[in-house]
């Protein structure tokens, strides 16, 4: 159950690192960079031109990663305990354009009642960030941001999108 907890461990993440939740995308990127236990990066040059990629980014994004979800946790909670916690994780995602580059920012915020965040993002912390440089009329490089509780599937997707390989929707959930 990964997604209910990202939220909780992107917040663990960023007290252990001696910080705030990162507000800013730049913000989450040098986070993820200065933590060599929980940052992780990738890095890759897609034969694909800036305009595609940023067209695929802005089609894909708004198909697959502005929604809300509901995750079901099932188990031993200790003491005794044996029970079903319930999250609502809202996901949103933006993407933003500057001359040769683009960015997609992926926010998730947990909207179960009694949830609270001290500083960082209004629509909760980042998930992933990704941007995208021309190398050439031909090519993108692409550098994607993450922690290592982020999906896996969130991960694969935006590196698909990128490579113009798969234009699926990643399962958020898992």
């Amino acid at each position: 159950m990964k997604s209910a907890s990202t939220v909780a461990q992107i917040t663990v993440f960023a007290l252990l690192c001696g910080c705030a939740i990162p507000s800013t995308p730049l913000a989450y990127q040098q986070s993820v960079k200065q933590s060599a236990l929980f940052g992780r990066t990738k890095s890759m040059v897609v034969h694909r031109s800036l305009a595609v990629v940023t067209a695929t980014f802005r089609r894909q994004s708004q198909r697959c990663l502005n929604k809300t979800i509901f995750v079901e946790t099932r188990g031993d909670f200790g003491g005794g305990i044996v029970g079903t916690v319930a999250n609502k994780i809202a996901y949103y995602s933006t993407v933003t354009t500057s001359p040769g580059k683009v960015q997609l920012a992926v926010e998730s915020k947990d909207l179960t009642p009694g949830t609270h965040y001290v500083g960082g993002p209004k629509r909760g912390p980042y998930t992933i960030v990704v941007n995208g440089t021309a190398v050439n009329r031909y090519s993108t490089r692409v550098n994607l941001y993450y922690i290592y509780t982020t999906s896996s599937s969130l991960v694969s997707a935006v590196t698909d999108w990128a490579r113009g390989s798969d234009f699926g929707c990643p399962v958020l959930a898992n």
